[in-house]
């Protein structure tokens, strides 16, 4: 599954023109994704938020940190299959982590209808 992540009026404050892609196999839980455009300064993290069958409320899944990687910020790792069994992904997120402990979403982007249709029954599990 590939999910390119946009700048949203609706989620931040702030305004950039980064560019990201995330890359997610569903078979091997192996997820990468690529940003440039965005501050090397700063600290961004990849999170996925979604529903798990059972519950009502969205969940938020903090993949971990990019790191600058020459002109780019990246993250390359591997998801639980077992964690994220009936898991049902919405969106991605880039996340700018500051030292008051709050969190800004700088990047957003969502799987789109025909990628939600056709992956609906894959899961992240072993069959």
């Amino acid at each position: 599954m590939h999910v390119a992540l946009y700048n949203s009026k609706a989620f931040s404050s702030k305004r950039n023109s980064a560019i990201v892609r995330v890359e997610l196999n569903l078979l091997s839980g192996q997820i990468h994704a690529s940003a440039t455009g965005l501050n090397h300064e700063a600290s961004y993290q990849l999170r996925l938020t979604g529903y798990y069958k059972q519950q009502d409320q969205p969940v938020s899944k903090l993949i971990g940190t990019l790191k600058p990687l020459n002109n780019r910020l990246e993250i390359s790792a591997s998801l639980d299959r077992f964690e994220l069994h009936d898991f049902q992904l919405s969106r991605f997120e880039i996340i700018e982590s500051t030292p008051v402990d709050t969190t800004d979403i700088v990047l957003i982007g969502a799987p789109g209808l025909y990628q939600r249709l056709f992956f609906s029954n894959k899961n992240l599990h072993y069959p």
